[in-house]
């Protein structure tokens, strides 16, 4: 199902399958650009829109946009392992864990026939590293990346 906040603002959010990944659609204005909101480590697709959903509604701006808030695969969308926080990660080990997750979101794309180009990347924590992870090895050029509570690691 697809909402629009313009129509169903009070409405529960419920999840589409798009390609190997559910997740809520929000569809307001036809052929604007999608924000991909990814959310953090052990949360959900619509724990992402809940926290958004404020901010949303009261801004003509982000309410001229389309909005995909997916669900990682089981585990998150990489090996939090390869992570600890206090020194780079296992060059193997985070690359393999990262590339089924841009798989994933390759395929949840065209599933949703969404132009590549026309994609604004967002997340949070490990959805804004899953994120930016994304856009630096797509041979499409997205519209953006946002960023919150993220970061990147130097890596090959």
């Amino acid at each position: 199902m697809v909402l629009s906040f313009f129509a169903n603002a009070n409405a529960e959010p419920e999840y589409s399958r798009l390609g190997p990944l559910n997740a809520i659609v929000i569809e307001n204005i036809r052929d604007a650009p999608f924000v991909i909101y990814l959310h953090g480590y052990g949360g959900t697709g619509e724990d992402a829109y809940n926290e958004l959903l404020p901010e949303i509604q009261k801004s003509a701006v982000l309410r001229r946009v389309n909005w995909i808030f997916p669900d990682a695969p089981i585990g998150g969308w990489f090996a939090i392992e390869a992570v600890d926080g206090e020194s780079m990660p296992d060059e193997e080990v985070w690359q393999a864990t990262l590339k089924p997750t841009r798989a994933a979101l390759r395929k949840m794309i065209s599933s949703a026939k969404v132009n590549g180009k026309n994609v604004i990347w967002a997340g949070f924590s490990q959805g804004a590293i899953a994120a930016t992870d994304y856009v630096l090895h797509s041979n499409t050029r997205s519209r953006g990346l946002i960023i919150n509570s993220g970061l990147y690691f130097n890596s090959t």
